[in-house]
């Protein structure tokens, strides 16, 4: 169970830096095996962040017993690192008997900014406002009442039925429209509405139990990417509706972004993509 739990990590911590196999192989299942991960706790898309280097060592009695655990931080103190290790392992006990290294990754990087103290919070705080006071300057104005698109990539959906039920339940929730997009390997969500709005959907989208893993379980979605961001401008052509639709082709896929004036995003995000799923 190690080893695969292991091996899957590092192909969602696939970035330059973020995984590294210490010692220990996929192979040899009775072997102990350990990993370097680092992890980012911080504002979604904020400039401050707290970069964590988390090592894990686990024995042949992974998972029922915790795996070693130690920390290191660009951001945090000896005692604050202490202090967030102690939690982590508290976390941890919770999982017992299960594979938890995904969960404890999560868990660090939901919280791991909180520990950074007064400090962190006061410059979190600055630079935020000095974003959003930038942002309202370059736009003329309060940016609450623009709409925004923002297009996302899934990895995969094991329960197809729930998760879409979830998604289009969402949508209504949060008033936006836009298109589910299936094509091939290709799971894009593209999103149109408030921007406050489309932030609160990224973040469920995050943070709670939309599918299920290989055993059935509810998990989270851990392999989403944010593709694009942006305002609409008077060019596009805001969609009146969300729709589910499966796309035949990448040319049927094409004409669904040239007919909404948002070919441009196609063409920085999806091409790519398409070429990468078709492999």
């Amino acid at each position: 169970m190690a080893h695969e739990e292991v091996e899957a990590i590092s192909a969602i911590f696939c970035g330059v830096g973020e995984f590294q196999l210490q010692f220990g192989g996929y192979d040899d299942a009775n072997a102990d095996i350990g990993c370097q991960v680092c992890v980012k706790s911080g504002p979604d898309g904020g400039q401050v962040e707290v970069e964590i280097q988390v090592t894990f060592t686990l024995t042949e009695n992974y998972p029922d017993t915790l795996p070693q655990v130690s920390l290191e931080s660009n951001k945090l103190n000896r005692e604050q690192t202490s202090t967030l290790r102690k939690d982590l392992l508290n976390f941890a006990k919770t999982l017992l008997g299960k594979a938890m290294l995904l969960d404890l990754l999560s868990w660090l990087q939901e919280n791991s900014i909180k520990y950074a103290g007064a400090t962190m919070e006061t410059e979190t705080s600055v630079k935020s406002r000095l974003k959003s006071t930038e942002s309202e300057e370059l736009c003329g104005g309060d940016t609450a009442s623009e709409k925004w698109s923002v297009l996302l990539s899934l990895d995969h959906m094991r329960n197809k039925s729930k998760y879409v039920k979830t998604i289009c339940r969402w949508i209504g929730e949060l008033d936006l429209t836009g298109r589910l997009l299936f094509c091939g390997k290709l799971i894009l969500i593209l999103l149109q509405g408030l921007r406050h709005n489309t932030k609160e959907y990224i973040t469920r989208q995050r943070t709670v139990n939309v599918d299920v893993d290989s055993k059935g379980r509810s998990c989270k979605e851990r392999m989403m990417t944010v593709l694009a961001e942006e305002r609409c401008d008077r060019s596009s052509e805001c969609f009146e509706d969300f729709k589910v639709l499966e796309c035949a082709s990448v040319d049927e896929l094409r004409n669904i972004f040239h007919s909404a004036k948002l070919l441009h995003l196609y063409e920085e995000h999806i091409v790519q993509c398409s070429k990468s799923a078709a492999k």
